[in-house]
């Protein structure tokens, strides 16, 4: 009787690893789709960031924030906008 409950235990603990392992390989994908997605947003290579200071020169400190955040919102906005006709082109493609 006692090698059958811990059987029951040991088959209990393997069907518990199992589906957590299920449940993970499920959602992450999708969050490392948004995570990338994000990023890519969100990256800011070297020419944006000479483009910017070149923007700004000779403006005071905060105009000079104020209109980085702008030009980076804009670009985030492009990248966004670009995915997503790149994403709808090829839902229709299939």
């Amino acid at each position: 009787m006692d090698s059958r409950i811990a059987f029951l235990k040991q088959l209990r603990f393997r069907i518990f690893i199992l589906s957590a392992a299920l449940i993970f390989s499920v959602v992450t994908p999708g969050w490392a789709r948004v995570k990338g997605v994000q990023a890519y947003a969100d990256q800011q290579t070297w020419f944006n960031s000479v483009t910017d200071s070149l923007a700004t020169l000779g403006e005071p400190a905060p105009q000079k924030a104020v209109t980085k955040a702008m030009r980076r919102a804009a670009r985030r906005k492009a990248r966004l906008e670009k995915l997503q006709q790149e994403n709808s082109r090829r839902a229709n493609q299939r």
